[in-house]
């Protein structure tokens, strides 16, 4: 709660919304302190004053870019990480690192020799946050990757709490691999094996939901081994897997069966609430392949009160989804600069060759819940080339 002078409460919300920053939000605040101490009459304004920076988008050069401003900024991280691929992002600012030190060579004895470079066990998967700078390797995702060829390695991470606690968990989905790793830092891993390929997940007050291709769901109960070591105590699949629904708009194929191909999927959770997501292509031949697929369209469903099945969902409740298969973020419009209530900020998320496109905008823009329109983003001067993948990078509240 905060109390100021009623008179100046409009220039206080004014001067909020101008600034586009943490230092910003926190020199309004003192604005408003010294408003409060010199007032002649306050209020009680029972109103929790909070900000939060639009999310940023990676580009596939390693900068971030800002939508509503059309802007590209450089973004500094620590010292020794500029070689790494961001492959995924978490709250608070948390970027997932990757660096390529496996070896060349393809027999299995000089696979999982370190390249020339690569300075420990642990180097070569890490967190980093892009504020403080600290630094969390991942050592049991090292050790997996130096025996993985692949370019490509990590598709989604989550963790159940913020990632440098010495307790947080991370669950981990590992490019071409159906099942899902669970790690905890130095202590180490397993393998939570389901029976259908997952394409989406998402950690709920300690839980982990688990998104299917064929829109079923489960839930995995974690704990923790006498040795630290994560394991899966309980699997229970809440929604079973069922057929892909009709093309809600046209059957340009003229079939009534739509296969996988068609459709994407995402799994959203807000508030402790569960929204699963799909998003409609129209190029289904080409879609994995990345060569001109377009979006058409997006339904939101809801997890029902009995965690039985999804209700669609008109609208997002005024908030704003930014969407991505590596890291979505859901905001209140109303407290986040630039945001566009019930709508959708989509990016180009085809995981073969999502960093390697020309143009990084490619199937990107905002979709409104509230009429179906579409528009694109605004093209900002941006690099072509990269190796980084697209991901939204928030920043949590600051009160």
């Amino acid at each position: 709660f905060v109390l100021v002078n009623r008179e100046y409460f409009g220039e206080l919300e004014a001067g909020e919304k101008r600034s586009s920053s943490k230092q910003g939000f926190v020199r309004s605040r003192s604005c408003a302190n010294t408003w409060s101490a010199h007032s002649i009459r306050f209020d009680l304004v029972l109103t929790a004053v909070s900000y939060m920076m639009f999310p940023r988008l990676t580009l596939p050069d390693g900068s971030l870019f800002s939508v509503p401003d059309n802007v590209t900024e450089h973004l500094s991280l620590a010292p020794g990480t500029d070689d790494a691929r961001c492959c995924s992002s978490l709250s608070g600012g948390w970027l997932v690192l990757v660096r390529d030190c496996r070896s060349d060579r393809r027999d299995h004895a000089k696979r999982v020799a370190p390249r020339h470079g690569c300075r420990g066990a642990s180097c070569c998967c890490f967190l980093v946050n892009i504020f403080s700078k600290a630094i969390v390797p991942l050592p049991e995702l090292a050790a997996i990757h130096h025996e993985i060829e692949a370019s490509i390695f990590i598709d989604k991470i989550v963790a159940s709490k913020d990632p440098d606690n010495g307790s947080c968990l991370f669950a981990v989905m590992i490019h071409g691999d159906d099942d899902i790793t669970l790690c905890r830092p130095g202590k180490g891993s397993c393998v939570a094996e389901l029976d259908q390929a997952v394409v989406d997940m998402v950690f709920s007050n300690g839980s982990l939901f688990v998104l299917t291709e064929g829109e079923g769901l489960y839930v995995l109960e974690l704990a923790e081994g006498n040795d630290g070591k994560p394991v899966v105590s309980t699997v229970e699949q809440l929604i079973g897997d069922c057929h892909y629904p009709s093309f809600p708009i046209l059957d340009i194929w003229g079939s009534q069966t739509v296969e996988e191909r068609y459709l994407r999927h995402y799994l959203v959770e807000s508030c402790g609430q569960l929204l699963m997501v799909r998003r409609w292509l129209d190029d289904p031949y080409e879609v994995h392949a990345g060569d001109g697929d377009r979006t058409l369209s997006f339904e939101v469903f809801k997890l029902n009160s009995k965690r039985a099945g999804w209700m669609e969902q008109k609208g997002l409740d005024g908030k704003t989804l930014l969407l991505s298969m590596r890291g979505s973020v859901l905001v209140s419009s109303s407290s986040c600069e630039g945001a566009r209530a019930d709508c959708i900020y989509f990016v180009y998320d085809a995981m073969a060759r999502q960093a390697m496109v020309e143009d990084p905008f490619h199937d990107s823009g905002v979709y409104s819940m509230m009429d179906s329109t579409m528009m694109p983003f605004p093209r900002a001067a941006a690099p072509c080339r990269g190796r980084w993948f697209p991901t939204w990078l928030s920043v949590e509240a600051v009160r």
